[in-house]
């Protein structure tokens, strides 16, 4: 479930009569416009390192035809599927927000107010959302679009007999967890064409051997982005525990690539490298993976009780000092952010 921060690039604004502005977040382009029927002048701004990442519009003309943000990936993609959401970080002038999709009949129109305001149940193709407000904030997007919740080929997972492949394991393996047992019910795959993706979004992220921990995981363990590992109780979206350190995203993951994700009959956390990795849960939807009709009658499955850390900013600071410590005693060099 990918959350766009806002918290990407240099800050800019812009105040016009038709203001607009365009930037980049997690490889996806954003637009933010007034509409051409408001009337006076709009003021709107983008400010990565105010409260992690803020939209910021004053639209004095909130009656006349409002803001609207529209997204693509540079790849053609214009549109995100699933339910989506939006946070307010403030709202001084409320008004109306306007989720557009491609079908009107699933356009969703909610009243603004501080905190998430989303689409609910209804899941649509959202191709923009328009803000009628007149002054107002907005600190995240978070969106049901597909996501790639999954181990790369190659990563081992143990086993009552020992350690295996994750590409070779099949309905019925008993796997280890950090509980005790489980029996796998389902395979999941989902094969990536990097030319046709946004890298920030899939390619996989590595946890150097040691990095969570001594011998964890005990050889560099590869996940997709919002694949979650556990740290201190809290489960961790693998992309928010980037430090360009020990862990990093894989730059050049090769022309094409699979990743895999293992259901057993609950959310619980396995083994993976010896690390503690969670399996197959109902918001990563089966329909999304290669061979998800396999499993269109298979019951829900809801996620284990321990609390998800979906952004970076919200990953707690004794997390980040405990990797650090980590990257430090591993000798890595102190660094800011990169790919590897």
């Amino acid at each position: 479930m990918p959350t766009f921060e806002f918290d990407d690039g240099a800050a800019s604004s812009n105040g016009a009569a038709d203001a607009s502005l365009s930037f980049s977040d997690d490889g996806v382009n954003f637009t933010l416009s007034s509409n051409a029927a408001n009337a006076g002048t709009e003021f709107i701004s983008h400010t990565p390192g105010f409260l992690g990442g803020v939209l910021s519009v004053s639209d004095t003309s909130v009656a006349s035809g409002g803001v609207t943000l529209t997204f693509n990936d540079g790849a053609g993609n214009s549109e995100f599927a699933g339910q989506m959401s939006v946070v307010f970080s403030s709202v001084i002038s409320g008004g109306n927000v306007t989720f557009v999709a491609t079908n009107p009949a699933d356009n969703v129109v909610v009243a603004m107010g501080v905190g998430t305001v989303s689409t609910g149940a209804t899941a649509g193709n959202f191709t923009s959302i328009i803000f009628n407000g007149g002054f107002y904030g907005v600190s995240s997007l978070t969106t049901a679009a597909p996501a790639l919740t999954c181990f790369l080929t190659g990563t081992q997972i143990a086993t009552k007999d020992g350690v295996i492949n994750v590409e070779d394991i099949k309905a019925g393996d008993t796997l280890l967890t950090v509980d005790g047992e489980t029996e796998v019910q389902w395979l999941g795959i989902q094969h990536v064409e990097a030319a046709t993706t946004v890298p920030a979004k899939v390619n996989p992220i590595r946890f150097a051997a040691g990095s969570l921990g001594e011998n964890v995981p005990s050889r560099d363990l590869y996940l997709s982005p919002n694949h979650a590992v556990e740290v201190d109780g809290r489960l961790f979206d693998a992309h928010t525990l980037l430090n360009g350190r020990s862990i990093t995203q894989v730059a050049n993951p090769g022309a094409a690539f699979t990743y895999y994700h293992i259901e057993t009959g609950t959310h619980e956390l396995l083994l993976a490298e010896n690390a503690p990795a969670e399996t197959f849960v109902d918001f990563a939807d089966r329909v999304n993976f290669e061979n998800g009709a396999e499993r269109v009658d298979a019951p829900m499955i809801p996620e284990m009780a321990l609390p998800r850390v979906s952004a970076k900013r919200m990953v707690p600071t004794s997390v980040t000092q405990k990797l650090a410590a980590r990257a430090d005693a591993l000798g890595y060099p102190t660094r800011g952010a990169r790919a590897a």
